[in-house]
């Protein structure tokens, strides 16, 4: 009897241990944000660009290839400070600014991104798009032959 009795605590104990981690695993669901990466000129997307990305306040950028949509998707978790960072690594921003490297310290607050959806400044054409909550929309342009060249 006393050995029922223990088996029936062990398994209440277990029970009551994994319903509590599961608890705790759903209250901090991983955050994703989508950056999307489109043509400037043709507002269709860029597939296969790698942009430097930096989130929060980490020294290297993470380089992964968009999708056939233009598409990455990005897990922020709890990034400190609430931002992000992205320049093209094969395009060009299409905001107009002369200095490349003021690109890179254009920082877009992650909180906005997810409450109400961010889209850069389209300076090489007429496409625009609206914004999405959770997702960053950027416009890029093909580097130059000379910008290639310099780079």
């Amino acid at each position: 009897m006393k050995w029922l009795w223990l088996i029936t605590v062990l398994i209440a104990v277990t029970a009551a241990a994994s319903l509590e981690h599961q608890t705790s695993i759903q209250a901090n669901p991983p955050r994703t944000i989508i950056v999307q990466v489109l043509n400037g000129k043709t507002g269709k997307p860029i597939k296969g660009e790698a942009p430097n990305i930096w989130i929060g306040n980490v020294k290297d950028p993470v380089n992964p290839r968009t999708d056939s949509k233009g598409e990455i998707a990005l897990e922020i978790g709890q990034a400190q400070p609430a931002e992000i960072r992205v320049m093209g690594n094969y395009y060009m921003d299409c905001r107009r600014r002369e200095n490349q490297e003021l690109m890179m310290n254009v920082r877009y607050s992650l909180t906005e991104i997810i409450a109400k959806g961010v889209v850069s400044e389209n300076g090489c054409g007429q496409s625009r798009t609206n914004p999405i909550p959770g997702k960053l929309i950027l416009y890029m342009r093909p580097m130059t032959f000379k910008e290639k060249w310099d780079s």
